[in-house]
């Protein structure tokens, strides 16, 4: 066995060395990385122009429903219509920020444009118009885009021999708390409705 040239190190000595300079900037780099995503969680938003988060941060559980057709939510009965008026709160818009900057809940723009959906089914088109209106149309694409971006892969079971109901009705599925978000927006109206106007 050769002993090492005079003055350089043994080559384990030298790849511990690589090793424990790649070692500390990998912490480095992660620390950074963390703090930065930590900040990102903890930043606080003016809610003015563009500074706001992409969603509302309020906490919710995972809860189990079980889909199926109801008798309630009927299109064009008094009760039905109630219903569906019903499931926003208030005018649907929560304020957020030291100024109560007004926005509205992805849920809640849902639930408004299939209440809207459902008003363009059953109007009478003898006495109006009988083109579909702008918001009918807005809304209708915006379900579209909704439903085709969160992609749900959730499989139903489908029976191909039963022609009158070949899909599973009763499908039970995993959601997030709906009634979290009801909650909060009442909680955040009330809230707003005891500022003080005027002041910013």
């Amino acid at each position: 066995m050769t002993p090492p040239a005079k003055g350089k190190a043994p080559i384990s000595i030298r790849l511990s060395l690589i090793f424990v300079g790649l070692s500390l900037l990998l912490k480095l780099v992660g620390t950074f990385w963390i703090r930065r995503q930590i900040s990102h969680l903890t930043r606080e938003y003016s809610y003015v122009g563009d500074d706001y988060p992409d969603e509302w941060p309020l906490e919710r559980e995972k809860v189990v429903m079980q889909f199926d057709n109801p008798k309630r939510f009927r299109l064009d009965s008094e009760d039905g219509v109630a219903e569906w008026a019903a499931l926003i709160p208030g005018d649907g818009l929560v304020h957020l920020g030291p100024s109560r900057q007004p926005y509205t809940i992805g849920m809640v723009h849902q639930l408004k444009c299939l209440n809207i959906i459902r008003e363009e089914m059953v109007r009478d088109r003898t006495k109006d118009d009988r083109t579909p209106s702008m918001l009918g149309r807005h809304c209708l694409n915006y379900m579209r885009q909704i439903i085709m971006c969160r992609g749900d892969l959730e499989l139903e079971s489908f029976q191909y021999a039963s022609h009158h109901n070949p899909i599973d009705w009763r499908g039970v599925y995993e959601c997030k708390d709906w009634e979290a978000v009801f909650k909060g927006v009442k909680e955040n109206q009330a809230e707003h409705r005891g500022w003080p106007m005027g002041r910013t």
